[in-house]
């Protein structure tokens, strides 16, 4: 997982943290993927938006959210951006 991330990328989770570079990432990911439910990571929908993707999908927890990645000239993620799902889209975060 961690080899898609740029060195210095930085991960804004839902709960409003924000993890940095590969001792941030760290941090954030075996947990996550320790505590996943068996409704996890389940895809609904990719989206090409300005400057970066979209995925809205279920998180480690089953709860849907929606993913912004920005990439750099390598293809790795240089930032992710998670927001809960509403019932019309994404809950609107500073991006």
């Amino acid at each position: 997982m961690l080899a898609l991330y740029a060195d210095q990328a930085t991960l804004d989770c839902c709960s409003g943290e924000r993890f940095v570079g590969r001792p941030g990432l760290l941090r954030y990911w075996p947990a996550k993927l320790r505590g996943a439910t068996a409704a996890a990571f389940v895809l609904d929908e990719v989206r090409q938006e300005q400057d970066c993707i979209r995925l809205d999908y279920r998180d480690y927890d089953g709860s849907a959210v929606s993913t912004k990645f920005w990439f750099d000239a390598d293809g790795k993620f240089t930032r992710t951006l998670c927001a809960p799902m509403e019932r019309n889209g994404p809950r609107s975060r500073a991006a």
